[in-house]
């Protein structure tokens, strides 16, 4: 049987007919999920697994085909043929009587059998075709590290991320610095708002660039996309003065930034106004990103004016610093300067909440709720931090959830997605997942206080969970590094809960050397004992108060620390007599002894 013998076959069993069907009805399935998943609240990567399971689907309904149409027929006429022999009738077509012993074999099974071959040839075919197209979608969409032997065939041309670099400033002023941090910013603002793809922002950059070790990543933004975070499109661009005027101008490049895909024409203005440039530039490049796209509400209605936002800037400059006096300060100046700006009067929300004024906090929220628009995510952060200052922490993990599946590359959302997992809904077993989307690599915890604070977080739900194992080999790596006093705490607690009393030795003989003070020394040997205490091993514990009775050295202490050491070791060795004449020092001195509980958001 050829080609075309074989297609009028398929043809004439309607094989064609059944599997135009599957085509259509999948499309339009995928058509419709894809309109109802974001209402009914299915998140993106469903449409992929939907798409996953009608790819493989497909040669399976192949075989059904076969099974249940093809082959019952040739059944039914493999009946009547017996049937016809067995009452001695004869062919119709050519007269003769029908021999029983080969026209039978014929009839049913030789046509059928060039058939069924080149039937499930094809079937083969297929099969192999949508298992490689399922390889290449998982392998686009669903798995996150990086291999290096399908990084040169997997291009990252198939990656909806898109980078944004930092915009050169060559007016030869200074004062023009924010000009090109506020275009980066409206940029992304335009391509989320549009669904054009995942932004990465240029902080994201320099994030990656400070934290990960030169030793294992090529030095400069180039190297951190191409090697690390691979967009598949970067944005670039660069503003001066000419003539009194503003001119500011951007490209677009692929994700090696080697060659240049499009070229905007340079928009100007008046230097005093340089909003309008960038909201120009902004609707050039997003045009050019994406065409008939559903639209998607940020964050933001509409660009704030250029004082409100220059001072929006500098209150995240100074927050950053640790600065809560001028960072407040400034977000008030950015929320007087432009009464619409919404994201500073949400941050003095959260600022407020953290400082423990939640009486502050939840007028703010009030007011700020009467002042909001219907936009998805601003409606989204005001049902957050009610939620949070209602004590509802269910519903304040699932809208934060939905804050993170905005900016899942975002490492404070990250972080606080992990805490409200772990501390506030009692999932750890969620903290996992929230914790690898973002990798580590060989990461310098001196440099990212956020990474130090996620590794603590993903110990405390593995200890939770009892992988006390996976705890020691998570952050064993950090036992010989200076400070990270609540990483070491928590090894220690593994390490006890494993039996590994040497190890516990070892993590306190090397803090001893590396330990930022040598009170906290003395605080993570009490903390090691008391984690034996908790296990009911009171002679180890009873031995490391022992220790640090006789190891203790007073010209390395304030009198009230030593003091202090002295009466929690005497009180948990329940030497009592000893414990209180320590303890009724300490408040003679008027000495608050406390116990200060890390949270993040």
């Amino acid at each position: 049987m050829n080609l075309r013998e074989f297609f009028n076959e398929c043809r004439e069993k309607d094989v064609f007919k059944n599997l135009s069907i599957y085509i259509v009805s999948s499309w339009v399935f995928l058509q419709v999920f894809a309109l109802v998943m974001e209402p009914l609240g299915f998140p993106k990567i469903s449409l992929t697994y939907l798409l996953l399971i009608l790819i493989v689907g497909f040669p399976i309904y192949i075989y059904l085909i076969w099974r249940y149409r093809i082959k019952a027929e040739h059944i039914e006429e493999s009946d009547a043929a017996t049937e016809a022999m067995d009452l001695g009738t004869a062919s119709s077509k050519s007269n003769l009587e029908i021999d029983p012993g080969m026209e039978l074999d014929e009839l049913s099974l030789g046509i059928d059998k060039k058939f069924r071959r080149m039937y499930f040839l094809a079937l083969v075919f297929i099969g192999l075709l949508s298992v490689l197209s399922a390889f290449f979608i998982v392998r686009t969409n669903l798995i996150k590290e990086n291999s290096p032997v399908m990084g040169g065939f997997l291009s990252a041309e198939g990656s909806d991320k898109i980078a944004i670099l930092k915009f050169d400033n060559n007016t030869g002023n200074e004062e023009y610095d924010m000009v090109g941090k506020i275009a980066v910013d409206w940029i992304m603002h335009g391509i989320t708002q549009n669904k054009a793809g995942q932004v990465i922002s240029p902080k994201l950059v320099e994030d990656y660039a400070n934290i990960l070790k030169a030793s294992i990543m090529p030095s400069g933004e180039n190297g951190i996309l191409t090697e690390y975070l691979k967009p598949s499109r970067v944005i670039i661009g660069e503003y001066y003065l000419n003539r009194g005027k503003l001119l500011i101008q951007s490209s677009v490049t692929d994700a090696n930034m080697a060659e240049t895909l499009m070229s905007f024409a340079p928009v100007e203005c008046d230097p005093e106004s340089p909003l309008d440039c960038i909201e120009a530039l902004k609707q050039r490049v997003v045009g050019f990103l994406i065409t008939d796209k559903d639209k998607k509400n940020n964050l933001q209605e509409r660009p704030p004016t250029y004082e409100a936002y220059r001072s929006f800037l500098l209150a995240e400059e100074k927050g950053k610093e640790g600065n809560n006096e001028e960072y407040i300060r400034l977000l008030n100046k950015a929320i007087s300067e432009d009464s619409t700006y919404f994201e500073p009067k949400v941050l003095r929300v959260a600022f407020y909440y953290n400082q423990g004024a939640y009486v502050k906090s939840d007028s703010l929220l009030k007011v700020l709720s009467k002042e909001t628009s219907n936009n998805r995510r601003q409606v989204n952060l005001l049902n957050f931090y009610e939620a949070l200052l209602a004590g509802n922490n269910r519903n304040s993990f699932q809208y934060l959830k939905n804050e993170y599946d905005e900016e899942t590359d975002h490492p404070a959302t990250n972080l606080s997605l992990m805490v409200l997992g772990h501390q506030f809904v009692n999932r750890p077993e969620v903290v996992d997942s929230i914790y690898k989307h973002i990798p580590m690599g060989d990461i310098d915890l001196d440099k990212c206080q956020q990474c130090v604070n996620r590794l603590y977080i993903k110990g405390l739900a593995d200890l939770n969970l009892g992988k006390a194992g996976e705890v020691v080999e998570l952050i064993g790596p950090f036992a010989k590094t200076k400070g990270q006093h609540w990483l070491k705490q928590t090894l220690i607690r593994a390490l006890v809960r494993e039996g590994n009393q040497e190890g516990v030795e070892d993590v306190l003989d090397s803090y001893k050397l590396l330990a930022d003070s040598y009170k906290r020394w003395g605080d993570l040997n009490i903390w090691a004992a008391k984690e034996y205490l908790l296990l009911g091993d009171i002679t180890k514990a009873k031995q490391l108060f022992e220790q640090l009775i006789q190891s203790l050295d007073r010209d390395q202490l304030s009198e009230e620390d030593y003091t202090e050491l002295l009466a929690w070791a005497y009180f948990y060795q329940e030497n009592y007599q000893e414990a209180e004449k320590h303890l009724e020092q300490l408040v003679n001195k008027n000495r608050i002894v406390r116990t200060t509980i890390p949270f993040w958001l």
